[in-house]
């Protein structure tokens, strides 16, 4: 008995030893740490906003800093000179994001899940999708959602209710994904109860707090485990299911009409193996994000389809990720303009001169709006979707004497760079004129981060923006925001990298005439 004992003493002092040794990572290779507690790390102090306590470390310890995400390193790198080389210059040597060791299923046959040289080409296949040319074929699908989503405001307004953001623009997002990504009138502002809305909340409510997820980051080994139990992935095996199904048969429908007109995601998936690499490319708006998405200069030997794993994946891939950021987007929007009366009244007297009707309401009008761009451009800086941008080393290299290794995970904090007040002179002043056309060449091309910068920025950013411009016209043609009592003034903000409030947006709208 004692001699078990003994062992298990030995094993628990052995334990705390090697994490001791993980958490002196830093301390080895001089770059500068704050304290962390064993087994946890730092990763117990970000259950608040993460920006707030990565503000604190750039104050103390500067503008990289090395954290622990339970035993593992991770380096913040808020220096945008070097963020910019990450993310842009050496991009081959920071090709991939973070390895996850867990199934997701299906996701990881999609583009985000993707590695090297499978997203190397997933990614070439994909970039003619979101060109303006594709994209101006989408503008009357949003116009359509955007009418029924005023038509609700309309309703709330008689009713005297509020206007609670994250429920209607939610809706809003999951409309137009549903029609310019798959063909679907999904309607999900009215039918609420339609199974592909139950199934994408359910889908929306999986998240890095999972029991699964928080088991998989504290004992690694577990992943093998869990695995074994979970074959098909830990994401919930029933809403893959149901929009593999969904997906399948909108696919099959796809391939059996050739001549279909349809110019939706599914569509483009299946035919971006025939596109030229030029194709498709209108010529860009000057909307201040033209060297956003810089594609990578690699390009395959001979493109081929994608299978179909990898259309179910990038399907599920861009359902997810065009509906929070999306969402979010617009009800930060709103609670700006409802607290600044100036920007609001300047923005519809541009709608009202520009786009009066919902006719007006089309991909050039928006184009030539550049007003509403500036208020969308700092309405990201402001309240960045997601704060932070992440990025796996593949290849040792050398910044200012400092050696990141192959296999160190980067974090990007888009949040403190987009408030850095070196970037942004009085950054939490909302200022739509910083991106005015005069002042626009004075921003620090890496300062604007909310959507990553380089090869594998975002690949949906303008049919992000795009969305979010087509529902502020179509409800400036109407209604303008105000703050009501039920308003929380500032929004509290959500935790663990995502901005979403929790308590939600709530504002009223009055009718412009």
């Amino acid at each position: 008995m004692y001699a078990t004992l003994g062992v298990i003493a030995a094993c628990i002092v052995l334990y705390f030893l090697y994490d001791k040794w993980c958490r002196t990572y830093f301390w080895r290779r001089g770059i500068p740490s704050p304290p962390s507690i064993p087994v946890f790390g730092n990763f117990t102090e970000w259950f608040v906003v993460f920006h707030d306590v990565f503000a604190g470390y750039f104050k103390k310890y500067g503008k990289v800093v090395g954290v622990y995400s339970f035993r593992k390193p991770m380096l913040l790198v808020a220096d945008v000179d070097i963020a910019r080389k990450i993310l842009v210059k050496d991009f081959d040597c920071f090709v991939n994001r973070e390895r996850n060791r867990l199934n997701m299923g299906i996701i990881r046959s999609s583009l985000v899940g993707a590695r090297d040289d499978r997203w190397r080409r997933t990614r070439n296949l994909l970039s003619p999708t979101f060109a303006n040319i594709k994209l101006k074929k989408m503008v009357p699908l949003m116009r359509d959602c955007g009418e029924v989503l005023v038509s609700v405001f309309s309703e709330r307004e008689a009713a005297g209710k509020p206007i609670e953001c994250k429920d209607l623009y939610g809706g809003f997002a999951m409309d137009v994904v549903g029609s310019c990504a798959f063909g679907m009138r999904v309607n999900s502002l009215v039918n609420k109860d339609d199974p592909f809305i139950t199934h994408a909340k359910k889908a929306f409510s999986f998240s890095i707090t999972s029991p699964i997820i928080l088991l998989s980051m504290l004992f690694p080994w577990s992943t093998l485990v869990i695995n074994f139990f979970y074959k098909r992935g830990v994401f919930p095996e029933d809403v893959e299911n149901f929009f593999m199904g969904v997906f399948e048969k909108t696919i099959a429908e796809r391939k059996a009409d050739e001549t279909s007109e349809n110019s939706d995601f599914l569509r483009l998936m299946l035919n971006a193996h025939k596109e030229k690499d030029d194709a498709g490319h209108a010529t860009e708006v000057e909307d201040g994000i033209s060297d956003l998405a810089q594609e990578t200069g690699w390009k395959p030997a001979q493109k081929t389809a994608l299978d179909m794993k990898e259309i179910l994946g990038n399907s599920v891939g861009f359902f997810l990720a065009g509906f929070e950021t999306t969402s979010t987007a617009l009800g930060f929007l709103s609670y700006l303009l409802a607290t600044n009366e100036s920007v609001q009244d300047r923005l519809i007297a541009e709608v009202a001169r520009m786009a009066p009707t919902l006719d007006d309401v089309t991909f050039e009008t928006i184009a030539k709006m550049e007003y509403l761009n500036m208020v969308v451009m700092e309405t990201l800086r402001f309240y960045p979707p997601g704060e932070v941008v992440e990025r796996e080393c593949n290849k040792d290299v050398t910044y200012n004497g400092m050696t990141i290794k192959k296999g160190q995970y980067i974090f990007i904090p888009t949040w403190n760079i987009n408030h850095d007040p070196d970037l942004w002179p009085n950054p939490d002043t909302f200022d739509p004129e910083r991106f005015s056309k005069e002042r626009r060449a004075n921003n620090h091309p890496s300062g604007w981060v909310p959507f990553g910068l380089g090869p594998r920025s975002c690949i949906g950013v303008r049919f992000a923006i795009l969305e979010i411009k087509v529902a502020t016209v179509c409800i400036l043609q109407k209604y303008r925001f105000e703050p009501g009592p039920e308003t929380e003034i500032p929004p509290k903000l959500g935790n663990l990298g995502f901005l979403t409030p929790p308590n939600g947006i709530n504002l009223r709208v009055r009718p412009i005439h």
